[in-house]
């Protein structure tokens, strides 16, 4: 158990004197890096998405732009679980109301893989959505770094960026404390990877040691802008970003089959305490229509009993959704003939793609 928490111990500390001070790698910074770690294994959050119209409303041309027809205004509770083997199983319930009673249900989804699902998913707009609720909420870069790469062969993963020689030697030091955990006389025969007799190889171990275990990318740059410094990431088709100490991700442009994407990201704030989300997020398509995405809740939370697994969550959002479209019918009975009696709310709905 020692000889476990001193590798342990060791690693951290080769892993931390090689990140002091130097250039984040892409896909840390895409993990909104400020936030701790999650401590659940749920994770709740309710979020507004709508659409605010075209550049002429944001000048002021048009300022009731909440009662005009066709413009998207959903609400949406995310419920993520997040398992050992990293799988995020996910239930997403829409509301048809602001106050996201369980009267104002409208649909329930279960993703059993929602990151295998988007991996595979071609609608770039519900890609990008997911991705960056896993960014903000779950502390995940994995599907927005799944994107970038598909669509940029200049983004580059961890994996990428890998000390090689150094991740070598940890793996054979690994090996050689698994063969004496099981054979203690080993210890006498065979000489640990981390130590030498001879001088050249002793230099050569201290000094992969104390390298990098990751390179620097050379896509991303500490510039100065307004008199603040900011981490820039320059890609072809993507450029992005963050603030110096904090890594808060500030603003965001892709260029995509759909047209130009540009997002800025608003102060960051606390919904539960310890956890920062983006109060806002605005962003634009093609120069035309503009979007905001909301947070209004977050919660995480530590949850072991076998009743109240995602899927037994699932089921139980189902049977809401249930009563509420029973209510829906029995309303509209009162108001409809005998040949318009289906209600509205029955009629399967999709979020906003």
């Amino acid at each position: 158990m020692k000889r476990t928490l001193l590798i342990i111990c060791f690693t951290s500390l080769c892993c931390f004197s090689s990140v002091m001070g130097a250039v984040p790698n892409t896909e840390g910074l895409f993990r909104n890096p400020n936030n701790p770690d999650l401590a659940g294994n749920f994770v709740e959050t309710n979020i507004l998405f709508e659409e605010l119209g075209n550049e002429e409303d944001s000048k002021g041309l048009n300022l009731k732009m909440e009662g005009r027809a066709g413009l998207i205004k959903r609400y949406l509770k995310l419920i993520f679980s997040v398992d050992k083997d990293k799988r995020i199983r996910t239930v997403q319930i829409e509301y048809d109301g602001k106050k996201m009673r369980d009267s104002e249900i409208s649909q329930v989804t279960y993703f059993p893989n929602l990151l295998s699902k988007l991996k595979k998913d071609a609608n770039l707009s519900r890609v990008l959505f997911y991705s960056q609720i896993f960014m903000f909420a779950l502390n995940d870069s994995r599907a927005i770094s799944n994107f970038f790469k598909r669509s940029n062969s200049d983004y580059e993963l961890n994996k990428e960026l890998l000390n090689i020689e150094k991740l070598a030697l940890f793996k054979r030091y690994k090996r050689y404390l698994s063969a004496i955990r099981k054979n203690k006389d080993l210890k006498q025969s065979i000489n640990s990877p981390l130590q030498s007799s001879d001088d050249e190889k002793k230099l050569k171990i201290k000094e992969i040691l104390s390298s990098r275990t990751y390179r620097e990318s050379n896509k991303v740059k500490l510039i100065r802008e307004d008199g603040k410094f900011y981490w820039s990431l320059d890609l072809m088709r993507i450029k992005a970003l963050f603030e110096n100490k904090s890594h808060r991700i500030k603003s965001l442009f892709l260029e995509t089959k759909i047209g130009n994407i540009s997002y800025e990201f608003g102060e960051f704030i606390s919904l539960n305490g310890l956890h920062e989300l983006p109060k806002y997020i605005h962003f634009k398509v093609a120069e035309e229509k503009k979007y905001k995405i909301s947070f209004l809740s977050f919660k995480n939370f530590l949850s072991k009993s076998k009743k109240r697994t995602i899927r037994q969550r699932y089921k139980k959002w189902k049977e809401k959704l249930k009563l509420s479209r029973e209510k829906n019918v029995n309303r509209d009975l009162m108001t409809t003939t005998d040949f318009d009696i289906i209600s509205p709310s029955l009629v399967k709905k999709k979020f906003i793609f």
